[in-house]
């Protein structure tokens, strides 16, 4: 049964809930448009993106560092005692695969959930290239040339987003 976050109670503003936007400033619509386009092009190709959470974790880590400018953390630990990755900035945290779990809310405040979730490891984002991405991304994936479509097609739309915003902003 999944749990709805205590910052989805209050109003949204595009989606993104105000203690969340808060929290994350500017950087909000896009963090959490990236972070959606990551869980659905990974519900796409596993169920609920089990097995490419480190996937996620590092192209939403190299998007905020490359094209944010932000500072945020790579987290590997374990949710509800299974190995996981996720992301962390300013007291949010960005877990594009949680639905493999429970289909619960794919960002939340770092409070919230605190019992399910245990890091044991923190990373600064951005730590590694997209190649070596899509070289994490061939070990996760049965077809590894399916691998690098994966990870170029979720940054792609990713950078969609980002352009798309960038026009209007």
């Amino acid at each position: 049964m999944s749990e709805t976050s205590p910052a989805r109670t209050g109003p949204e503003i595009n989606g993104v809930p105000t203690l969340v936007r808060e929290r994350l400033g500017d950087a909000a619509d896009l963090l959490v448009g990236a972070s959606s386009i990551l869980h659905l092009q990974a519900g796409a190709v596993s169920d609920g993106g089990d097995g490419l959470c480190l996937v996620t974790t590092a192209v939403l880590g190299h998007y905020t560092v490359s094209m944010l400018d932000e500072t945020v953390q790579a987290v590997r630990g374990r949710y509800n005692g299974v190995d996981h990755w996720w992301v962390e900035h300013s007291g949010v945290r960005f877990d594009p695969t949680r639905s493999q779990f429970d289909g619960g809310d794919r960002f939340m405040l770092i409070e919230e959930h605190a019992q399910h979730y245990q890091s044991e490891e923190t990373f600064p984002a951005g730590w590694v290239t997209l190649d070596l991405v899509v070289a994490e991304a061939q070990r996760a994936f049965a077809f590894p040339e399916a691998a690098e479509v994966f990870v170029m097609g979720a940054w792609d739309e990713i950078m969609g987003m980002h352009q798309a915003a960038a026009d209007l902003g």
